[in-house]
């Protein structure tokens, strides 16, 4: 059963999972633009899309950047696994900036007591970590068909 093979392969990885979205909770994209128009210089996601640029790349597939600028690219990847449907993953690279009430370091991506600690840990480099792996999974399967879409957005948090 396809389902029951990409949740093994996803249990399978989960602590390089867990050091992946540990490694982008340390890699800042805080974006201060929040109520504003931004700035699509300014390189708040830039560090983030890099690093998925390399997981992807380091796995065999083509990301690219699209986008407003070069400061500010969307990472986006196409996979064609022949006829069907097409499934789109998407989420956004950038986070709110840390609140003065945090007790710890926002940006250490320490796991304590079982959870994983930071900025953009569950908003959203949770989800980056868990669109790539789960992403790893379904390229894994031997019956897979259709067109898998990956996008990694900037800009979210601003509006």
């Amino acid at each position: 059963m396809p389902a029951e093979e990409v949740r093994r392969a996803v249990e399978e990885r989960f602590e390089e999972e867990v050091e992946f979205l540990s490694k982008l909770v340390r890699t800042r994209s805080a974006n201060s633009y929040v109520g504003a128009e931004s700035d699509p210089e300014d390189p708040v996601e830039l560090e983030v899309a890099n690093l998925i640029v390399e997981w992807l790349e380091e796995r065999g597939l083509e990301p690219r950047f699209v986008g407003p600028s070069k400061a500010r690219p969307n990472v986006v990847v196409e996979v064609k696994l022949g006829e069907g449907p097409t499934l789109v993953l998407n989420t956004h690279m950038d986070t709110v900036v840390p609140p003065p009430s945090y007790d710890f370091d926002p940006y250490s991506g320490a796991v304590r007591d079982g959870k994983l600690y930071g900025v953009g840990a569950a908003d959203a480099k949770g989800c980056i970590a868990a669109i790539a792996y789960a992403a790893l999974a379904l390229l894994e399967l031997e019956d897979a068909r259709g067109r898998l879409l990956l996008q990694f957005a900037v800009d979210e948090e601003s509006g």
